[in-house]
């Protein structure tokens, strides 16, 4: 199944949405410390990275979304069997990604966080290498691409109507559309497909699976 999700149709996020995004999460705490108010509004207004230092700070308190193990099944054929076994809906596109997803031959744990495009700072639509740019800039990583397939197992509580698109290099299917693995619930708990072109636009509410690295 193709989920093809773009700003036609969907909610348009305006200024007075932004306050739901890190970066003003990260004002509001320092706010908490005495901060001005008019200074804060600055940094928020700011078109000169201040907001995004601020992000890059508090990024470490950002919370974990889910931990998850790659390399638990050894092929793309023991995943798809697991998912259709749990009762997973793969789309077509998504069948062709996985077709060419790499999976690790040993157990890896990825600690994996959820941001919008409003959370990366962004006041507009902006394109999939912009957001990835911005992720890899606050210190977040690219995921596998098998994160998709092994999140989607271990997600079957996913709240209706959530559909998460997993940051991650691009897969071209077939037709040679690139795309990235999208887990999503409509009413049925899908493994999907979803554009991953660099001429498509993503609005503020879109949002993504990262990696948060580790410390040594």
């Amino acid at each position: 199944r193709r989920r093809a999700m773009s700003i036609v149709g969907q909610k348009r996020f305006g200024p007075g949405d932004f306050s739901v995004g890190l970066v003003h999460e990260a004002l509001a705490i320092l706010g908490k410390f005495g901060f001005a108010p008019e200074m804060l509004k600055r940094i928020a207004d700011s078109k000169s990275g201040m907001a995004e230092m601020v992000v890059k700070l508090f990024l470490p308190k950002l919370p974990i979304f889910k931990t998850i193990t790659l390399g638990v099944y050894g092929s793309v054929k023991a995943y798809r069997e697991a998912l259709t076994k749990a009762g997973f809906q793969i789309g077509a596109w998504a069948n062709d990604i996985l077709n060419k997803t790499q999976v690790s031959q040993s157990q890896v744990q990825l600690d994996l966080v959820v941001l919008s495009v409003a959370d990366l700072g962004f006041k507009e639509a902006v394109q999939p290498d912009q957001i990835y740019a911005r992720a890899k800039e606050l210190g977040l990583e690219l995921c596998p691409a098998e994160v998709g397939p092994a999140l989607r197992l271990a997600y079957p509580d996913q709240p209706q109507g959530e559909w998460l698109r997993i940051a991650m290099e691009l897969i071209f299917d077939r037709h040679d559309d690139p795309g990235v693995f999208n887990v999503g619930y409509d009413g049925d708990r899908w493994l999907s497909g979803d554009y991953g072109h660099c001429a498509f636009l993503w609005l503020f509410g879109c949002r993504f699976v990262f990696v948060l690295p580790r410390k040594q």
